[in-house]
């Protein structure tokens, strides 16, 4: 095997994955910018919004649960003590921040590609790059699944459900709260790569010493 060859490759695959994250990093920051310029829209104009919600919807309200959705007629409204400003609030920080996450999130991979790029994938500081990175997974998750319960319970409590499923057989209607830690292996899958990294660092500072 030509390392030479190798080494080509490397450097052109790490372009096209650089070019592709760039691509994917102006997205995000269109995308936050379009939630941070809804989230001032609403902070203008919940008022009317809210009072419009309340009064003019004529869709079925549909409420989902895990996939499971249930569909009601016209004729549910909005509890009066809606809280839909705080819902919306919730969900316009959480979309502004996820973005801005992902966005650095791409720097970081950015980062990383940058001495590949050049062939050298053992650069000093990668290692520590990588473990921002997984900080930032950490970080990004756990902000991820709060926000999630929160909105879960807040949009539980928008409507009255107890008093439509009024059977007689459901005598109490509540949010139960979930945390999916997927998001920790991810990060300890990188923490395990930046020690690697961290080692191949060593050998080539041994190996660019020798020289």
């Amino acid at each position: 095997m030509n390392p030479s060859n190798e080494t080509s490759k490397l450097i052109r695959t790490s372009q096209i994955i650089d070019r592709i994250l760039l691509i994917l990093q102006a997205l995000a920051a269109v995308c936050g910018g379009i939630a941070a310029l809804g989230g001032i829209l609403i902070l203008l104009f919940h008022g009317a919004i809210e009072d419009a919600i309340r009064q003019n919807a004529t869709a079925p309200v549909k409420y989902s649960l895990d996939g499971l959705i249930i569909s009601f007629t016209d004729d549910v409204r909005l509890t009066a003590d809606a809280p839909f400003f705080a819902s919306a609030a919730i969900s316009v920080f959480s979309a502004v921040l996820m973005t801005a996450l992902l966005w650095y999130g791409l720097r970081l991979v950015r980062r990383i590609l940058l001495p590949m790029k050049e062939g050298r994938p053992f650069e000093t500081g990668v290692s520590g790059t990588i473990r921002r990175l997984a900080w930032l997974t950490v970080a990004g998750g756990v902000i991820e699944q709060l926000c999630d319960n929160v909105l879960g319970a807040l949009l539980t409590s928008q409507y009255d459900l107890s008093s439509l499923l009024n059977s007689g057989l459901a005598v109490d209607i509540t949010y139960q709260y979930s945390f999916d830690a997927d998001f920790l292996l991810t990060a300890a899958i990188l923490f395990l790569l930046s020690y690697v990294f961290r080692y191949g660092e060593e050998l080539q500072r041994e190996s660019d010493e020798t020289l």
